[in-house]
């Protein structure tokens, strides 16, 4: 693993990191001397992993109303004040986020726990999963389908958020029996993703409800094995592959194989939001974001 620790990264990966575009990023290198790469023998730049803290830091401090003239000027210090100072006037996560991305670049799990247990020391889990988590995933898929980061970067932080979310819900009351609705969470073949679908059934539980979390790679043919109850509820979470007729098929030999006419199926995740046309099932519910979904449980 320690071999997948980035400490050289190309103007692009700034941009995709800092969210500083690569024309600001040469603009205020030839303006301000901002960054001062070193280069490649065929004179690429190449920045270090001070040069990213640096550009997260001013991209932090640009959305609070910073000037890039000024930041231009900060030594290391006066980023320490300008960042403590606007972190004790809101609540903006940004911060967090940054030092998320800058732990799980270096692997280091030390920087991980103390940002986490420094946002648990004023949050609850469920707001600190919602508000921070969910973007910092948003952004580690958007940084791995450009290979700003590698397949052990992203496994090094679903793996430890999973055993966040395992551990709360470890700690969570069971719901008594009785309930009439039974949620069925589950990942279709192929999907792997399971981190936003975990937190759901975190919610689920934590709200009393009877909640089922089979995981990844389940199959229809397995889920007709459940035990009968009044309704059941399945959810779903739909990331990898691009819509097309088999969603449509998988749909109706769902309902066929599973469904009772009160049932419901809900669905959320990038593959199902580019669907052409509707699921087809006033059943079988789509919804935009994970944040949408878990609104729409808590109503």
């Amino acid at each position: 693993m320690l071999d997948n620790i980035k400490t050289s990264f190309s103007i692009s990966d700034l941009q995709e990191l800092s969210g500083i575009s690569v024309h600001n990023i040469r603009m205020w290198e030839r303006r301000y001397n901002l960054l001062d790469p070193s280069r490649t023998h065929s004179n690429i730049r190449r920045y270090s992993n001070e040069h990213l803290k640096k550009l997260l830091n001013i991209s932090f401090l640009l959305k609070s109303g910073y000037k890039i003239s000024e930041l231009a000027t900060f030594n290391d210090q006066q980023f320490n004040i300008a960042v403590n100072s606007v972190l004790a006037l809101d609540n903006d996560y940004q911060l967090a986020i940054n030092d998320f991305k800058m732990a799980m670049l270096n692997f280091d799990s030390r920087l991980f726990e103390a940002t986490y247990h420094r946002l648990r020391d004023t949050m609850s889990f469920y707001d600190l999963f919602l508000k921070v988590m969910v973007p910092f995933l948003e952004h580690i898929g958007s940084l791995w389908q450009t290979n700003s980061i590698t397949v052990a970067h992203e496994h090094y932080v679903s793996n430890i958020l999973r055993q966040k979310i395992f551990y709360q819900i470890e700690h969570l009351p069971r719901s008594g029996p009785g309930q009439k609705e039974r949620y069925i969470l589950f990942l279709p073949l192929n999907e792997l993703h399971e981190l936003g679908l975990l937190f759901i059934h975190y919610t689920l539980l934590m709200l009393g409800k009877d909640s089922i979390y089979l995981g990844p790679n389940v199959d229809i043919e397995s889920l007709e094995g459940l035990p009968q109850s009044e309704q059941h509820i399945y959810v779903s979470y739909m990331t990898m592959g691009s819509p097309d007729e088999d969603l449509s098929g998988y749909f109706r030999e769902f309902r066929k194989s599973l469904m009772k006419a009160e049932d419901k199926f809900w669905l959320t995740g990038a593959r199902v939001q580019k669907l052409p046309k509707g699921p087809g099932s006033k059943n079988i519910s789509i919804f935009k974001s994970i944040y949408d979904l878990l609104v729409f449980i808590k109503t």
